[in-house]
């Protein structure tokens, strides 16, 4: 019973010498990654093989992240002693320039198709989701900490017919600002640097934000499948 007393004390004492000390990134990652409610998402965006029929997937399942395809493309982008803001913006120039833009009509005779990163390789195209799916596996593949980037999925306003209408992009922690901003590959693109993009939450254009998600989380206010939203266009 001495024994066991003094193993007891030794422990706690050691414990409490061995306290974690909790860095800024701690702080932040636990922050955010916290801040909305985690919901399972499912989207029935892929068909069976040969048919019309449609499944349910787990959002977080279209990360592919030990793909050799994908971290050859990272290689070849030289990145590894950049700042987790110049892999961002380099990356998000690597697909505008070399993946454009193509509807899933167009590709798949779909009216919505979620690919996958080496579908959207292979074809060389693809439409927002599969542009922004690519984008989000090579920012996590480049060496960027998860908990800094997210698909999101909800509404864009469209200036000529005056509507909102369904999209997907890559939001985007810059950490060194602490503040989100959004890499859009396709919608309204561009390649300013980091520093100079607006914080998301002022982006009028986009709006309503359904859903996001990375490897390990998905964020909605409802869980489930959310086939009824819109599609992104």
């Amino acid at each position: 019973m001495d024994y066991y007393k003094k193993f007891i004390t030794y422990l706690h004492n050691k414990l409490q010498q061995e306290k974690p000390v909790l860095t800024r990134e701690d702080i932040l990652k636990d922050y955010y990654n916290n801040k909305y409610p985690t919901q399972p998402i499912y989207y029935a965006g892929r068909v069976l093989q040969g048919s019309n029929t449609r499944f349910k997937v787990d959002v977080r399942d279209f990360f592919t992240l030990n793909d050799e395809t994908l971290h050859n493309i990272i290689k070849s982008l030289k990145m590894d002693t950049q700042t987790d803001n110049q892999k961002a913006l380099n990356c998000l120039k690597w697909i505008i320039q070399n993946i454009p833009y193509k509807s899933d009509t167009v590709n798949y005779k779909q009216s919505e198709f979620w690919c996958m990163p080496y579908e959207t390789l292979f074809k060389k195209s693809g439409d927002c989701e599969d542009l922004s799916i690519l984008l989000a596996n090579m920012l996590l593949v480049a060496g960027v900490p998860n908990w800094k980037v997210r698909i999101t999925a909800g509404f864009v306003f469209e200036p000529v017919s005056k509507r909102q209408v369904g999209h997907a992009y890559v939001t985007f922690f810059d950490e060194e600002n602490e503040k989100w901003v959004i890499l859009d590959t396709c919608y309204y693109p561009n390649i300013k640097k980091i520093i100079d993009r607006e914080e998301y939450k002022k982006e009028t254009m986009y709006q309503n934000t359904w859903f996001s998600f990375n490897d390990t989380n998905s964020w909605a206010t409802s869980s489930g499948d959310v086939r009824k939203m819109i599609k992104c266009e």
